[in-house]
């Protein structure tokens, strides 16, 4: 999804009824409504409900969350249909300008940003890391990142208590995002990608959004799920290419893939989405401890070309018990 894009908006009712109303509340990065969100949906035949007028604004993600409702105002919540939500990613064409953007869960300005961007290899790029400056509702951002010609770069922003970036703050955390390299075209295909989720050992937990944890020092193997949100797994029969990529506590990036010496990366069940992806005690032991512990899936396959898949809640990284 590229700057101007339309954002594609679309939810479709359980039963096929088309007597409801639908809605669609579209937030940037920031959490701040896009220009003319929220947006009014209207249903097909098959109660099949869509928007075409959104476009994609210079923001690293949006967050689209659509509702159905019983009445045209918008107040009443439908009993018979939820609604959907999803994130749609941005992609961009090499050269044009990287949004780098975070900001303090209460508005503060004081605090000391600080952005480590990385290419597809873990290489920071030209100008990393990046400082960022605050508006008046501590909203940090950097306006001179570039996109390199690289499949995605990583983002890392982290908040600290000192203009010399040593001591992390602790009030505050950071923000982990990936952005892309535009392939070919948008559309449907990068609306595609962008709903591909992960799914921690065959759960998703309602209540608690961390499904899996990693003892630092310990071995693990994971075990993964890609889907759709309707549940349907991404096919990985014809996967070229599937890396895992972790951040490590001294800001590097420890990436396992299919082609690795040792297969740590080993497909399952090609048609079910399934992979394992092994970790040794020895990459764990350097792992950022954290929980959540933000982390990014690569895969490459002939139908979707390189798609980027955040998983910024499924793991977490825990100290070892004394």
């Amino acid at each position: 999804m590229n700057i101007g894009d339309k954002i594609p908006l679309q939810s479709q009712t359980g039963n096929y009824s088309i007597n409801e109303f639908a809605q669609a509340v579209v937030l940037n990065a920031a959490g701040v409504p896009i220009l003319g969100s929220p947006f009014a949906l209207t249903p097909d035949a098959k109660g099949f409900y869509s928007n075409n007028t959104a476009v994609m604004p210079n923001t690293p993600w949006v967050s689209v969350a659509i509702r159905f409702f019983q009445d045209s105002g918008f107040t009443i919540p439908s009993i018979t249909n939820g609604g959907t939500d999803y994130d749609v990613a941005l992609s961009l064409n090499p050269g044009q300008p990287l949004p780098i953007q975070s900001q303090t869960a209460d508005y503060s300005t004081d605090q000391f940003a600080q952005a480590t961007v990385l290419d597809a290899h873990g290489n920071p790029i030209t100008g990393s890391p990046f400082t960022l400056t605050p508006d008046s509702l501590g909203f940090y951002s950097c306006s001179t990142a570039v996109m390199p010609n690289t499949p995605w770069v990583s983002v890392a922003v982290r908040f600290y208590s000192d203009s010399g970036f040593t001591s992390l703050s602790t009030t505050e955390g950071g923000t982990d995002y990936n952005v892309y390299l535009t392939l070919a075209g948008t559309g449907p295909s990068s609306f595609i990608k962008s709903v591909i989720t992960a799914v921690l050992n065959g759960d998703i937990c309602e209540d608690l959004p961390v499904q899996d944890v990693i003892v630092a020092g310990s071995d693990r193997t994971l075990q993964i799920r890609l889907q759709f949100p309707d549940g349907n797994p991404l096919d990985l029969s014809y996967c070229a290419q599937l890396v895992c990529r972790f951040r490590n506590a001294d800001g590097t990036v420890l990436a396992l893939s299919l082609t690795d010496i040792g297969n740590p990366i080993k497909i399952l069940n090609p048609g079910g989405g399934q992979f394992s992806c092994d970790i040794t005690k020895v990459q764990s032991a350097l792992l950022a401890t954290q929980t959540p512990a933000p982390f990014s899936i690569v895969v490459t396959t002939s139908q979707y070309g390189v798609t980027v898949i955040n998983c910024p809640t499924q793991l977490a990284v825990e100290e070892p018990e004394v």
